[in-house]
């Protein structure tokens, strides 16, 4: 689903960040948070070629409305790790409720196991 751009203007007003600082917006879609991040700036998006996995950069910020799911299968933890070990400052990603109830145990175990 696409970030609402209002909502997308509220959640990027919540960041902390100093002239300088760089973005990077790993799941762009249609670039609600992208559109407002000044430069330098950055953006994956698996539709236009880029995907996030193979990104081998780094940045002080990311604010990002991930995918959940990627053919049927949780990728939310991966997401996370992932933009966890290229961001130096600050990582803000939208999350709904139903992605919370999906991190059941089993589901961690299983995810932890593979990786």
């Amino acid at each position: 689903h696409q970030t609402p751009k209002l909502l997308a203007k509220y959640l990027f007003s919540l960041i902390d960040f100093q002239d300088g600082d760089s973005f990077f917006e790993p799941f762009r879609g249609e670039g609600a948070f992208y559109d407002l991040m000044p430069e330098p700036k950055d953006w994956c998006e698996i539709r236009d070629g880029r995907d996030f996995f193979n990104y081998e950069g780094e940045t002080d910020h990311i604010i990002t409305n991930p995918p959940y799911k990627v053919n049927g299968e949780n990728v939310f933890v991966k997401s996370l790790e992932k933009c966890l070990s290229i961001s130096n400052k600050s990582v803000n990603i939208l999350i709904n409720h139903n992605m919370f109830l999906s991190l059941t145990p089993n589901r961690l175990e299983k995810y932890n196991s593979n990786n």
